[in-house]
């Protein structure tokens, strides 16, 4: 049987490698202080794996000598003694034998004696199954003797400590708890909808396992159960006894309720769910439920758990709405100079963009999807300083600006979004330089030939944001923007021609551009994904090296363009800067794809429309419940707490 086990131990192994370690770790929760709750793995894998073991003692025994004798493997004759130490042996040796099947002979004069010795060496986990010839002779369990037709079960009845009478059916308990789920496989009829009487008085040695039988009765579909206990004289022994009921009653309910129950025991579930949130506000007066209450349930669980709690409700305070253009631009420029401060000498890694980093940063699961949980603790690592100064509200207006659909979490191809939303700011801030320029000097030809200082027909970048500044241009970074859009060449000089361009730009006539080529591309190609493949393709022709790249630069992007026979009103390095919103010289496929995404700007400002409508109107809402000034100090606190008293004790809300 040694050998056996061991083959099933590799047979486990190989399957799912560790499991029998896991195993060994879960199975000791009972010996460690409340409220200890291993990992939800472990938790999960713990106990669905494990080895049953027929030994078929009837078979081994021999009643002339009372010897159980094996024929395989040439082992020594045992007595009854030998085989309570051998089982309980091999139960020691492997862990996951949690069921001995037949391991004394019902032959055996001693039988009932040996399984009460035995039940007394195996850890309460074990089994011990007695198979249905075993229990023929006379041992068969009281629930057997129903009579099924008409559905009269026989009552127990018992002297000493009284009758019992139309209490339930009586189980077994000399079966073990597995032995009664194995009973009620085969004879569903005795449970479904059945009473059940455990009657530990006239099985004490079953005691000590009272709750084993305690979790497999409420697994069993029996409509209500009742326990007998012995009589004891003292009632610290009953309360010894029933210990291990304690205990497993305690974890479940410390495992079922562990979010929902305060740490001292005494307060109920602090937070507030959908029904909860939805038919609080309704009972408060707030009469636009029908409308906002759900949109602003989603806004509001960052936690993203189906649960508002009085912080996630006290954060609202500072919320305006989802972050506008200027603010998701303003998160690009702190982006990219984070990336300059930390910048990879090299390695895997080392061609993402700023926003393809930040990704890495957030998905660290790999589930494709992050939420905001996920967005603050990146940030918070990367020190950005709304996380670490804790203001919580503008990290979540920016999440706010991402998640449209409003369900507490971002997939890449959203969060891929936020390119197009910068590059389109950008955009705006190219037209404030223009504006300023010919507010300034008339033409913007005049204009460059008033910087010009040196007449070189030249503006280095050093030169063009001094000659800004002087000229009383405050925002930096505007005058960047505006020096890498129009720089198509990437020289870091502009030109006289390069400046012209802004002459006679035109912010809705460079977008329309933009989606022409969308609209070519997807006909020439069918999608913008083969399109962007057609391009590394042109490039490939060039240079066998380049296949090797997930991304185009500027002269790949213009040939593909070419190829393609796109003919805009705009040169295409133009549009090659417009997509290249990190100004990192390069395009991905994510960056490509923000060809097909130019009406994210839309879809922002209907997004903003309707979120600001429903925080302006729970704000005036909450603003109007005329608190006390000692609460009003904590007004969302208070509006908190008034939910939570108007929906208390309504179990149709939990």
């Amino acid at each position: 049987f040694m050998a056996a086990l061991e083959r099933f131990r590799e047979a486990v192994t190989s399957v799912v490698p560790q499991y029998a370690e896991i195993h060994g770790k879960t199975g000791k929760v009972a010996d460690r202080p409340l409220p200890y709750r291993p990992p939800f793995i472990e938790e999960q894998q713990s106990r669905c794996i494990y080895c049953a073991l027929d030994l078929d003692a009837d078979a081994a025994f021999d009643a002339q000598t009372g010897l159980y004798t094996f024929s395989k493997g040439g082992e020594q004759p045992r007595t009854r003694e030998a085989m309570i130490d051998y089982c309980a042996e091999l139960c020691e040796a492997e862990p996951l034998l949690n069921v001995l099947i037949s391991p004394l002979s019902k032959h055996d004069a001693t039988y009932e004696d040996g399984l009460i010795a035995l039940r007394g060496r195996l850890p309460k986990e074990v089994a011990i199954i007695v198979t249905s010839s075993e229990s023929g002779d006379g041992r068969c369990s009281i629930a057997n003797k129903v009579d099924i037709e008409n559905s009269q079960g026989d009552h127990a009845l018992r002297s000493g400590h009284g009758t019992v009478a139309d209490t339930g059916y009586v189980r077994d308990l000399s079966r073990t708890a597995l032995g009664l789920v194995v009973q009620c496989q085969q004879h569903a009829e005795l449970y479904e909808g059945r009473p059940a009487l455990y009657d530990f008085d006239q099985a004490q040695v079953c005691l000590s396992a009272i709750d084993a039988y305690a979790a497999v009765s409420l697994a069993l579909p029996e409509s209500s159960r009742r326990v007998i206990l012995p009589l004891r004289d003292h009632a610290e022994e009953q309360s010894s006894q029933l210990q291990p009921l304690d205990s497993m009653m305690s974890r479940s309910l410390a495992a079922a309720y562990r979010r929902k129950v305060a740490i001292d025991g005494r307060e109920k579930l602090r937070c507030l769910n959908i029904k909860q949130w939805t038919e609080g506000l309704r009972r408060l007066g707030y009469k636009e439920v029908d409308e906002y209450a759900k949109p602003l349930f989603q806004l509001l669980d960052v936690s993203n758990n189906g649960l508002v709690s009085p912080s996630e409700l006290q954060a609202l305070g500072g919320v305006r709405g989802p972050a506008n253009l200027r603010q998701l631009d303003e998160f690009r420029v702190w982006l990219c100079q984070w990336q300059e401060r930390h910048e990879d000498l090299e390695g895997a890694g080392g061609n993402l963009s700023p926003m393809a980093k930040l990704w890495q940063r957030m998905d660290i699961n790999g589930s494709g999807m992050v939420s905001f949980v996920e967005l603050k603790q990146a940030l918070r690592t990367m020190k950005h300083p709304d996380a670490s100064q804790g203001n919580i509200a503008q990290l979540q207006e920016l999440f706010m600006s991402l998640d449209l659909n409003n369900n507490g979490s971002i997939c890449e191809r959203e969060f891929d979004c936020w390119n197009v939303l910068s590059a389109q700011f950008q955009l705006q801030r190219v037209a404030m330089i223009r504006d300023f320029l010919r507010e300034r000097f008339g033409t913007l030809k005049a204009a460059f030939k008033a910087m010009d200082v040196d007449r070189d027909g030249e503006l280095s970048k050093e030169e063009w944001l001094t000659l800004m500044c002087q000229q009383g241009y405050e925002i930096d970074e505007d005058c960047k923007v505006c020096f890498h859009f129009i720089d198509v060449d990437a020289s870091c000089v502009l030109t006289t021609k390069e400046f012209d361009f802004l002459e006679k730009y035109d912010e809705n006539r460079f977008l329309d551009d933009v989606q022409a080529l969308q609209d070519h591309l997807e006909d020439m190609h069918g999608t913008l994904e083969d399109a962007f493949e057609a391009f590394r393709q042109v490039a490939t022709a060039a240079d066998d090296q380049i296949g090797q790249r997930d991304f185009l630069e500027r002269g790949e992007f213009l040939a593909g363009c070419s190829d393609s026979g796109f003919n805009g009103v705009y040169d295409p390095r133009l549009l090659f800067n417009f997509l290249d919103a990190m100004h990192v010289g390069q395009l991905t496929l994510a960056g490509f794809l923000m060809l097909g995404k130019l009406d994210a700007v839309d879809d922002l400002e209907a997004h903003s429309t309707r979120s600001q409508k429903a925080i302006t109107s729970l704000h005036k809402f909450a603003e109007g419940r005329g608190f006390d000034e000692g609460r009003s100090a904590n007004l969302w606190l208070s509006l908190h707490q008034e939910l939570r008293a108007a929906t208390h004790g309504d179990f149709d809300l939990d």
